[in-house]
């Protein structure tokens, strides 16, 4: 069943007819198998990170899971071997249904906040088959002129900031009520002036990386329908794959 038509993508190839299924979701239990994961990632400022790869086309990062990593693990894994970024923390925005006539797989979707772990050097893994050649980092408002696949895109984009800013306000409040002593941190422990005091121009504290927040569910966003999409078959013959936004 479709729900969204501008969701949907098919197309045939080799004699099978594709279904692709984009679903708004905050939650993936219940899917199986998952194939591979991508993060529509943003830096600290805001900024999209996508890659380019060997073709010249904006892409996420990411790519398929190993044996034995949870969906966590393969994207900071994959961050790393694509972009040289390391992942914060994370919280799922959706997935797409890929449905091969006898078999139907998954691919998951995450917001993510990102850091360099230094400097772009090309794709680490050598056995990629379209790798990524270049990291771009743009602004927010312009990243469906590079990357559009539609209202996907959109949709994923919309997911990512909402999330961005929840990730940003719950820091703000808990870098101002963990300690009362927060007029006496110094300018240099938040990289400026202390939240209360910036507003808008207030960047993040160094500390970001903690624990807290790179915990998967820490910042899912409590308002949202948490979506199940359709049962999963098990696969029948190999499981179809495909790099796709």
């Amino acid at each position: 069943m479709v729900d969204d038509p501008d969701l949907c993508t098919v197309y045939e190839d080799d004699g099978v007819t594709w279904l692709i299924q984009y679903v708004d979701a905050a939650d993936f239990s219940g899917l199986a198998p998952v194939t591979q994961v991508y993060g529509l990632a943003l830096t600290r400022d805001g900024k999209v990170l996508l890659g380019v790869d060997a073709r010249g086309r904006c892409t996420l990062l990411g790519g398929t899971v190993e044996a034995g990593e949870s969906f966590a693990e393969c994207l900071q894994r994959e961050m790393l071997e694509e972009a040289n970024y390391r992942v914060l923390c994370m919280a799922p925005i959706g997935y797409q249904r890929i449905d091969c006539g006898d078999n139907v797989s998954y691919q998951v979707r995450y917001a993510c906040l990102v850091e360099p772990a230094g400097a772009f050097t090309g794709d680490a893994d050598v056995r990629a088959i379209n790798p990524i050649v270049r990291i771009l980092e743009i602004e927010r408002d312009d990243v469906l002129s590079h990357w559009n696949w539609g209202k996907k895109s959109a949709l994923m984009l919309t997911r990512a900031t909402e999330w961005y800013q929840a990730v940003h306000q719950s820091t703000c409040e808990q870098s101002a009520s963990s300690s009362l002593l927060l007029m006496e941190l110094t300018r240099s422990s938040f990289h400026g002036a202390p939240p209360s005091r910036l507003g808008a121009a207030w960047t993040w504290p160094a500390r970001l990386g903690s624990t807290a927040c790179r915990d998967p569910s820490s910042f899912a966003l409590p308002s949202r329908a948490r979506g199940g999409g359709p049962s999963p078959r098990g696969p029948t013959r190999a499981t179809c794959r495909t790099r796709s936004s």
